[in-house]
């Protein structure tokens, strides 16, 4: 696509964000009573190696006093809530001293709207702490599992809004925006990102079981790696899905991807068509899952054919897939996804196993695989156990990236003290390996004393 042509849909796409953001059916004010909640947290830990360095360094005693918060607005309408969270810190230095530090600050927003014939959903996030805990926050992700020195601060926000969703042709808007900042860092693999996206949609009910769509959507992504990697991409796509009367759902696309990438000053091209086809089956137990999806914009074709299953129990729900993703000239590679959950008369279990494969800076193909096991019994009505298992191995495919492992265990025992006053105890167990780095472990122990407060205003 000429930059020409890129300006124009660009520009499209800015006023029907500010056509969206003046419809009259979002214009309401928030005025319905009002609700919130305060949390006081008083933490101790002791950990023999909270750093997870090849070497320990010693045992440290960490205290932390946290505030968080929650307020929320809700009518028959519209949802409004904020959260945080935050506090102060106070760590003994092995070999004598101590240091204090801001615990982990964090904050939530979020807006529903839904009128008579539109809807609008917003979503932002802030997140910052150490790199080494990031693993427990997104356990799924290849860079998450490389140990560093330094902290990370994580921004997100996302909007979602239809308008003339009960008419035969409806439209939709969706942005996005992804920024991530690290200070302090040593491994060059660990840098600065942001990606932006902004879409639009036109939503069209051909008969009561067919629905066509066309969209479009601007990606910028930017990074200061040591290439200053960025890109920019424009997708255009075509839609349709229909219902068969035997339960079978029938949904295919067909588009096209512009997408300019440079990385040391050299710019390089991906364009091409992109489409794929999807099929369900609804069974009385659950359903069966097809989908088959192939991208011509590269410089070989690749294909992903995935095909899976949904069981439905009286208590629970087991959902499992395989996956072969393939490019032209190359083997074929496969991945697996399983969920299970169940209820049981006095708590629940859930296991999560999943992989997937991205590129990384390097263009260097990494594959992700995650397990994650939880166990929560409660013991009576005060008492409760909750046991939780995560296992995560970052690999490239071709045997020349680091890989990387990342495991931690976790055993904790909480007891309601009184309607306000909770108490938690427990250990936990992490360990960090790979390739190229020495394999480190920490133990610690914590102990953990709350209090709600729940208020109207």
């Amino acid at each position: 696509m000429r930059p020409g042509s890129r300006k124009k849909v660009q520009a499209v796409l800015t006023i029907a964000v500010a056509a969206f953001a003046a419809a009259p059916a979002f214009s309401q004010t928030i005025n319905s009573p009002k609700s919130g909640q305060l949390t006081f947290g008083t933490t101790l830990t002791l950990d023999n190696n909270s750093g997870l360095a090849a070497v320990s360094p010693g045992t440290t005693l960490d205290l932390s006093e946290t505030l968080g918060f929650l307020f929320r607005s809700e009518t028959s309408t519209q949802i409004l809530e904020f959260s945080g969270s935050g506090g102060l810190g106070l760590t003994t230095v092995p070999g004598g001293g101590s240091t204090s530090s801001v615990t982990k600050p964090t904050g939530a927003l979020r807006y529903t709207r839904n009128a008579a014939n539109g809807d609008l959903n917003v979503d932002a996030s802030y997140w910052t702490g150490d790199v080494n805990s990031t693993y427990d926050a997104d356990p799924t992700s290849a860079v998450s599992l490389i140990t560093d020195t330094g902290t990370l601060s994580r921004t997100r926000a996302s909007f979602v809004g239809n308008i003339m969703t009960n008419a035969p042709l409806s439209f939709g808007i969706n942005g996005s925006l992804d920024i991530k900042n690290y200070s302090g860092t040593t491994n060059p693999a660990l840098f600065d990102e942001t990606t932006q996206s902004l879409g639009a949609t036109a939503n069209m009910r051909l008969s009561p079981t067919t629905n066509g769509s066309i969209s479009v959507t601007s990606t910028r992504y930017s990074s200061t790696d040591v290439s200053s990697t960025s890109y920019e991409a424009l997708d255009l796509a075509l839609g349709l899905s229909h219902d068969l009367a035997n339960g079978v759902s029938i949904s295919g696309n067909i588009g096209y991807q512009d997408k300019r990438t440079t990385a040391s000053g050299a710019t390089t091209l991906a364009l091409g068509v992109v489409g794929g086809v999807n099929v369900t089956k609804a069974l009385p137990n659950g359903s069966v899952f097809g989908s088959m999806n192939v991208d011509l914009s590269g410089p070989a074709a690749a294909n992903v054919l995935t095909v899976g299953r949904v069981l439905d129990f009286p208590r629970g729900t087991l959902s499992a897939s395989v996956t072969a993703d393939w490019l032209a000239g190359s083997p074929m590679r496969f991945l697996g996804a399983a969920n299970y959950t169940q209820q049981t008369s006095d708590g629940s279990v859930s296991l999560d196993f999943s992989q997937s494969i991205s590129t990384n800076n390097l263009n260097q193909d990494i594959r992700v695989s995650n397990l994650g096991v939880n166990y929560q019994k409660s013991i009576n009505s005060v008492d409760g156990l909750n046991l939780a298992l995560n296992l995560s191995r970052s690999e490239d495919l071709g045997g020349v990236a680091p890989t990387y492992g990342r495991a931690t265990f976790s055993a904790a025992y909480s007891r309601a003290l009184t309607p306000d006053w909770d108490l938690s105890v427990g250990y936990s167990r992490r360990q960090s390996s790979g390739s190229a780095v020495a394999t480190a472990t920490s133990d610690s122990l914590f102990l953990t004393l709350t209090r709600g407060i729940q208020f109207g205003f």
